[in-house]
């Protein structure tokens, strides 16, 4: 039998805020990305540093 899967809070929220932060930059919405990022820098700030880098990739592409 497969071990239980533990859940992790903070690995969850982290997740949240940075799909909240994407789905806000899609949306042109920068200062709400720009929260999240930041709620999601709390938690682990390397998470959000790749996710803010791949948005700045993104803007400098044209493809937000």
């Amino acid at each position: 039998q497969a071990p239980a899967r533990q859940e992790n809070p903070q690995r969850e929220l982290l997740q949240s805020f940075l799909r909240d932060a994407e789905s806000a930059l899609e949306k042109n919405q920068f200062d709400k990305a720009k929260a999240f990022v930041e709620s999601a820098e709390r938690i682990d700030p390397h998470a959000a540093a790749l996710i803010l880098q791949g948005a700045i990739d993104a803007l400098a592409g044209g493809v937000l």
